[in-house]
């Protein structure tokens, strides 16, 4: 199966631990290892019953990319952004990414029921949030509960934009890469 953000970063941390470095934050781990095995796998995964490998140098291009959206965005470091998605191989790009920006992640369990989501998606102040066109339904429903939220990155959003009525912005997390 997919190898989940725990687990890359489990092995990251065990990596830069084991070779001596100094590392105190994920962050700091994913560079060194970055650094250390750019050209090596970082993530394998199964796309129609073919298996894609992304190497570390390929994981931090995505990771930079996920930056670049969070600047254009004018999201400020030291904000939250949330990520209400499944377990997928864009959940640890995207986790790097806010934590490269200098954001604080805010996961946010996707089997979570609306009430739930609406709770911690506003306790948590968060202005943008990563999500998928599985969690979208959730997100329309807790929409008017949630302030401060106003953009969706969303992962296969192509299955569900353009979004129409909505207060929120909805984006294709694909087409905000490019």
């Amino acid at each position: 199966g997919t190898m989940s953000a725990r687990g890359i970063c489990k092995a990251a941390r065990s990596r830069a631990l084991n070779g001596g470095m100094d590392v105190t934050t994920i962050r700091q781990a994913f560079v060194k290892t970055y650094q250390q095995h750019a050209d090596q796998a970082a993530l394998c995964w199964k796309d129609d019953g073919v298996w894609v490998e992304l190497s570390w140098r390929g994981l931090m291009g995505r990771v930079r990319q996920v930056g670049e959206i969070i600047n254009r965005l004018k999201v400020k470091p030291g904000q939250r952004i949330a990520i209400h998605l499944d377990n997928c191989r864009q959940w640890p790009e995207i986790y790097l990414g806010i934590v490269s920006a200098g954001c604080t992640a805010v996961p946010v369990d996707a089997k979570l029921r609306p009430q739930e989501v609406s709770h911690v998606l506003r306790d948590s102040e968060a202005e943008v949030v990563f999500a998928s066109a599985r969690t979208y339904p959730i997100l329309r429903e807790v929409e008017p509960h949630t302030p401060n939220l106003d953009t969706a990155v969303l992962v296969e959003g192509e299955k569900v934009l353009p979004i129409q009525n909505g207060r929120m912005r909805y984006l294709d997390y694909e087409d905000t890469l490019t």
